[in-house]
């Protein structure tokens, strides 16, 4: 039986016998076989065994087979869930917090609270002036060259003329946007010679 089964697994024995034996029955049970019978026994006894043997057999299959696709079902939802955290992980945050100011980089929109001394406003931006308003508060207090700026934030790979000649315009208007007093900014700060910064305080 044993070497019957490492060939041909899915088979199933059943043993008959006229020399039974409570040990014999016990080894026969432990060795995997589906049936013991005593002879003599009736043709309808052997067709009932044999149909409890097929019963059991079909049984098995299909465990083994709703194992198999719950198997693959968990596998494919674990990589669907990785994929999903490698591309929460990936993907920007939509809304950035820093100071006064909440940038909706979905929606384009900067809302900056008001103090004391000014009203809060909503601003609505461009696509680069959103990219560069959020790189400057991804990154607080931290000096960026224009050059940086416009590889950073932008995607160009410039020279620091043409850099600036790209970067400066948005800056000016994204100041106008944001800064209640754009002549004397508060968020976005320049160090003449070396570029801007976005304070938060």
């Amino acid at each position: 039986m044993k070497r019957v089964q490492e060939g041909h697994p899915a088979l199933a024995v059943i043993v008959l016998t006229a020399h039974a034996t409570l040990e014999s029955a016990i080894l026969a049970v432990k060795a995997g076989a589906a049936d013991y019978l005593l002879k003599p026994c009736s043709i309808q006894d052997l067709e009932t065994a044999i149909a409890r043997a097929l019963q059991r057999r079909r049984e098995r299959r299909r465990r083994q087979h709703l194992i198999h696709v719950i198997g693959e079902t968990l596998a494919a939802l674990r990589t669907e869930e990785e994929q999903e955290l490698s591309a929460s992980r990936d993907q920007p945050a939509r809304f950035l917090q820093r100071g006064p100011v909440t940038l909706d980089r979905e929606k384009c929109l900067a809302v900056v609270a008001g103090d004391d001394d000014s009203a809060g406003l909503d601003a609505e931006l461009t696509t680069r002036e959103t990219a560069l308003l959020a790189h400057l508060m991804q990154h607080p207090d931290t000096v960026y060259s224009c050059r940086e700026l416009a590889w950073s934030a932008l995607g160009y790979d410039v020279s620091e003329r043409e850099a600036q000649s790209i970067v400066r315009p948005h800056i000016s208007r994204l100041r106008k946007k944001i800064e209640p007093d754009p002549a004397h900014p508060r968020l976005i700060h320049n160090i003449r010679g070396k570029g801007y910064f976005f304070s938060p305080r």
